[in-house]
């Protein structure tokens, strides 16, 4: 995964809110920082969906990666009207490490749909 760094507008993933609007793809092995939008300007992702995970020990990665799958999955297809299986656009998630989550108390996974092509206006109701 590409080091990611957050310019002003926002200092780290849970600071993201949905309907933000992302410059570039976040995953893109080039980018050196994520600058948040206003969606009406041409921009490459959205956050879609944010849910915190309940407190506790780390759950471990399979069940941090099983509840992004479920959350993530489900929630694109609500924000974007269609199953990310058929959907041109791709989505990713920040979510807690087990680093993160011991040192930071980091629990928020955040989506993040993803056009490479490029977009104007928001991706609610796309239904591509």
């Amino acid at each position: 995964m590409a080091d990611i760094y957050f310019a002003s507008t926002a200092d780290r993933p849970s600071d993201l809110e949905v309907g933000d609007c992302l410059l570039r793809d976040p995953m893109d092995d080039a980018l050196h920082d994520v600058e948040i939008v206003d969606c009406s300007e041409t921009h490459e992702a959205e956050v879609y969906a944010s849910a915190t995970m309940d407190d506790g020990e780390y759950p471990g990665q399979r069940k941090v990666e099983e509840m992004v799958r479920d959350i993530c999955v489900e929630e694109f297809a609500w924000f974007i009207h269609i199953a990310p299986s058929e959907s041109e656009l791709d989505y990713f998630a920040f979510h807690p490490t087990e680093t993160m989550w011991n040192l930071f108390d980091y629990r928020q996974i955040t989506c993040i749909a993803v056009d490479p092509e490029g977009t104007t206006g928001s991706l609610v109701g796309a239904n591509r």
